[in-house]
Order: C-alpha cells, then structure tokens, then sequence
C-alpha cells in the first residue's frame, strides 16, 4: 500500500515536473495564493470562487488579468498624481492649520480671477458710459427713450448712408431719398446722447436693424411714408415697430399723462375700441403693489406702477393703428456698474395678451437694452401666472429658479397674500448669438425672408464700417507723413489679395 502510495505521489510529481510554465499558470499560481490568503481570513467559502476560476477559458483567464493589470496601473497612477501633485501634502497643511485654529483657505482667489476672461472692450466702453451718466442723473427712462438727432448729426450720417448704402435709396412718389431719410432719421433716435462720442457695436446693430424695420414699412408707398413721418414726428421720444409704439413715461411730460390715464382706463375692465368688457383681475390679479386697477384716474399718476426714480422706467405701449394705450412694461433695479436691469411682467388688457404687439414690445425694449451693453435682463413672475409664463418663452428667456416667499400681496385692506416667483433671465449672449433668442424672436415677428435680408445688410454695415476706419486711417497717417500708404487695408482688400 505504502509503495502504491508512493507511485502515486511519484507519478504526480513527475507530472507536474512535465506541465510547461506558462503566464497563465503563473497567474493561477498567484490566484491561489490570493485565494488561500482570502480563505484564512473569510473562510472556506472562497474555494467556490478558485474553483470557478480553474475552470475558466483561457481567454478569459487572460481578459481578467489584463483587466486586473489595468486597474493597479490607474489606482497607482491616481496615487502618483495626487502625491506630485501636493494634494496630500495641502491635506496635511489644512489638518495641521486645523489643529491649530486656523482658517482653512481652500482656493487661491488671486489665481482664480487672473484666469477668468475679460469683458470685452465695447462693454467696458459701455459699463463706464453709463456709470458716468448715472452719476450725472441720466436715468434709465432718459437712456430708453429715442432721441431725434439734431441737423448736424442727421446730415452727417444722412449723407454717409446715401453713399455707402446704395440699398437704401429708395424713392417714394414724390419724397425723394426716402430710404435714406427714414433710415437715418429712426438709426439716430436709438442713439443715447450719452453714446453719441463713443458707440458700442452692439447699439450699432440694434439701431441699424431697428431702422431697416422702420425704412422697410415708411417705404411701401406715400401713404405708409406719411404716416410713420406723422408718427416719428408725434412721438419724438418713442420707439416703433410694426404693430407697436414704445413710449417712456415722463412724470412732467402732458402727452405721457394722458398715455398713462388712457392706460388705466384700458385695464380698469370697461369696454373700449369695440373690445368687450373684462373681469381686471385678468390684468391686475397677479401683479404685487402696482396700485391697478384704477378706479380713479387721479390716483394713476400717484401709484407705485408709475413711481419711476433712476433706476427704474415705464415704457407704455400702444397699438400703433388704434393708437390706444393697451400695454405697459416697467424696468427696475438698472445696475450700470454690473451691466444688469431688471424687466417686471408685462401689463396687457386681455385681448392683446400673447398677441404680435406683446411680443414686439418686448423685442424692442430688449433689443436696445442689450444694444447699450447690458448683460443680463432679469424676469420674474408669480408661480402661478401662466401668461407671465408663456411670455417670458416667446422672447426667449431660461428658467432659474423658483424664489419662495418672494412678494407680499396685498388683496385688500385686510387680506395679504404671499407669493412664491419664478425667476428667469436672458442673457446678451444668448440673445446676440447667431441663431440666438433675437434672431428667432425678429422672425416670428417679421417672417424668415426678413430675418435673412436683416442678416446679409448687416454684413454690409459691417464691411462699410471697416472701410470707413482704413479710411480714416489712410487720412491720418498721410497728414502725418504725406503722400499715400499703401500699407492700410480693409478686410475686404486682404481677402481679395
């Protein structure tokens, strides 16, 4: 028994002596000796999981290996990193300054605003304009509202957009260069005085884009001519679309008086131009402290709506064919010195609510708010105000949160109520991006055909400005040295060679 014994263990020997060395047995040698150390502390369960492994195809036994490989190289590459990094030596210093009392500084803020990226320079341009105008009591009801140039200026831009866009020359019977007049004449009025030396191309854009508008409805024909002629003229501080008129309201001024007595009366829920009668809780029940609806048209220029300082203003809005007052729209907290204004809900009587003038109101108020240099426009409404909702979509606006318990409303003398807000905001890259919130508002506005003629004058502005400036350039540089400089070339020259 003992020598069979002994055969057997011989055999078993000798087999083994014969078994060639391969990377896969070295891998199970090392699974077992993993195992067997597992097996002494969890027990022997673990033979299950050896057995399993033994069993496994070779391909796999190899796939399990290289993964095993992997993830010891990346756990001791993560480790080398975080050690020649110095995230475990800043770990010891935090514990030790902790141990001590100390405050733990866990970022270099110096280092962190060196890296974040400047504002441009046509926004820096605008940010100090506007403080510096804020500091002379420009308000934002004076930088909101049109301003018609005077003849000096008129002339001048009068005869550079008659030479340098041809585009514009179009003739009505009987009013020669209307195109260029209407152009220049609506281009100038979207200027600020405050902006007149120093233009940021932002308020370029708008207020050419704004004028194309303008020049494409004073040009359909004599009757179209005369009537914005008569409306420019009527409303010398007000800004005009296709279905709308803008006009600020100036607290001294007797046309906004009127305006704004026409507006409450519009709101208060009596019948008007053929509109049916309303409940002006529609209008007014979601809208906290503004005083409407107005049962007494002596209280309207009292009220909290219409209380306007420096950094607030109330545009009011008119149905340009009916010439009613059916709209309002107030901006508050203007902040030049972080480049930001706040635009409150619209005030609409219910038939004109999501309709085109709603719509275009806040395209123009936006588009020249943007235009000066403003970065962000705020929008708040009640959580539960849908239409504020909706119009905040149309034009563009994203969602940021929802602001609870933010206004206090008061029903009536013995009822207040309290009210959650959505908060929402545009910012100027969002809006001035290609294919951004103004391109898409400016088509469900004016249709596609005129979002495309928009786009390619624009490229023409933009050529003719370059031109302008190597112009200017070439001047200066031979009243310096006289004689031509060849060296000075537009954009369009360089491509061109």
């Amino acid at each position: 028994m003992e020598e069979k014994i002994g055969e057997n263990r011989n055999s078993e020997f000798r087999q083994k002596k014969k078994t060639p060395i391969t990377s896969t047995k070295i891998f199970l040698d090392i699974m077992d000796d993993i195992v067997n150390a597992v097996q002494n502390v969890l027990g022997p369960n673990v033979q299950l999981l050896l057995d399993g492994v033994r069993e496994l195809p070779r391909a796999q036994l190899i796939g399990i290996g290289l993964g095993s490989t992997v993830f010891v190289v990346t756990i001791a590459t993560v480790i080398y990193l975080l050690i020649a990094g110095g995230s475990f030596d800043r770990i010891a210093e935090q514990d030790a300054a902790a141990s001590r009392g100390e405050e733990i500084v866990a970022t270099n803020a110096k280092v962190i605003m060196n890296g974040r990226p400047s504002l441009y320079e046509d926004l820096v341009m605008a940010r100090r304009v506007m403080m510096e105008g804020q500091a002379k009591s420009i308000t934002l009801t004076i930088k909101m509202s049109s301003n018609p140039p005077s003849p000096s200026l008129f002339k001048a831009n009068y005869l550079r957009f008659q030479a340098y866009h041809v585009t514009y020359s179009v003739n009505v019977p009987g009013r020669p260069n209307a195109g260029a007049e209407s152009f220049t004449k609506s281009a100038c009025s979207q200027i600020p005085k405050i902006f007149e030396v120093n233009i940021p191309e932002t308020l370029k854009n708008y207020s050419r884009s704004y004028a194309r508008v303008f020049t494409t409805l004073a040009t359909k024909g004599v009757k179209e001519f005369d009537t914005m002629d008569e409306i420019y003229k009527t409303y010398p501080t007000g800004t005009f679309g296709s279905s709308v008129i803008l006009n600020p309201y100036l607290p001294s001024d007797p046309q906004s008086l009127a305006l704004a007595s026409d507006f409450a009366l519009n709101t208060s829920g009596v019948p008007f131009e053929g509109h049916p009668s309303f409940d002006p809780s529609t209008v007014w029940g979601f809208l906290p402290s503004t005083g409407g609806p107005f049962s007494n048209l002596n209280d309207v220029h009292s009220s909290p709506l219409f209380g306007v300082g420096k950094d607030s203003c109330v545009i009011l809005c008119l149905d340009i064919v009916t010439r009613k007052c059916v709209g309002a729209i107030k901006l508050t907290e203007d902040d030049p010195s972080n480049l930001s204004v706040k635009m409150e809900c619209g005030i609409w009587t219910p038939t004109y609510q999501g309709k085109v003038q709603e719509v275009e109101a806040g395209y123009l108020v936006l588009g020249k708010l943007f235009g000066m240099g403003y970065r962000r426009v705020q929008y708040d409404c009640d959580i539960d105000d849908s239409e504020g909702r909706r119009l905040a979509g149309r034009l563009g606006f994203t969602v940021e949160g929802e602001k609870m318990k933010d206004v206090l409303i008061e029903v009536d003398e013995d009822t207040v109520v309290s009210r959650n807000s959505f908060s929402f905001a545009l910012l100027n890259s969002d809006w001035n991006a290609e294919g951004g919130a103004r391109d898409h508002v400016f088509e469900k506005i004016y249709g596609r055909s005129a979002l495309k003629v928009d786009k390619g004058r624009r490229k023409e502005d933009e050529e003719d400005d370059n031109e302008l400036v190597v112009k200017a350039e070439r001047e200066r540089a031979k009243e310096k040295k006289g004689g031509e400089v060849p060296g000075l070339q537009s954009e369009e020259q360089k491509k061109k060679s």
